[in-house]
């Protein structure tokens, strides 16, 4: 059965690599590198002061660094443990697919999938009842899926787990605010 799921990523990943278009490339290889996204966690930290007022967004700050450091050891020691592939070093796939990117570790699950999805979903959490622009990053995050698959190194099923791995995190980092909100606001 494991043998079989593995067989559709594998497929689903070739027919979602393949919608790949060569003047397209520049702006995914841009689009998957996490550094270029600066300018956008710098603005939602901003947005953060502006609507928590700056002791609840330290405390906010502090917690997402947490959960993102959390978040990015765990996925290299579950990336260690299960030694999966990349697709670009997959023999079955060798010159069926568009490798744009060549990382040296292993596929599954995704750090940027699960890296994104804490800081997606926690930063929603915390800005929604402020204003509704926060929802916009949905879609940024879904792109953000996507070009993973579009690069060419991560499946499916790496990206799935990896946002499961995400929502996993989030919840035990809104508590965490959350007690640390409370605390920040006993003391004004």
């Amino acid at each position: 059965m494991i043998e079989q799921i593995l067989q559709w990523d594998q497929e689903i990943f070739v027919y979602l690599n393949h919608f790949g278009q060569k003047h397209f490339d520049g702006f995914w290889i841009f689009f998957t590198n996490q550094k270029n996204w600066i300018p956008l966690y710098l603005f939602v930290a901003i947005a953060y002061f502006k609507y928590l007022g700056w002791k609840k967004a330290l405390s906010a700050l502090a917690v997402i660094g947490i959960f993102l450091a959390i978040c990015d050891q765990s996925t290299n020691f579950i990336k260690a443990y299960f030694h999966r592939l990349r697709p670009s070093e997959d023999p079955f796939l060798e010159g069926k697919i568009r490798e744009l990117l060549h990382p040296n570790n292993h596929s599954f699950i995704s750090g940027h999938a699960s890296n994104s999805t804490v800081f997606v979903w926690f930063s929603i959490f915390l800005i929604k009842k402020y204003s509704p622009w926060i929802f916009t990053l949905l879609l940024w995050w879904m792109l953000f899926m996507y070009s993973r698959i579009y690069v060419g190194v991560h499946y499916p099923l790496d990206i799935v787990f990896g946002i499961l791995w995400g929502f996993l995190l989030v919840i035990p980092a809104k508590l965490l605010y959350q007690k640390l909100a409370e605390k920040v606001q006993d003391t004004e």
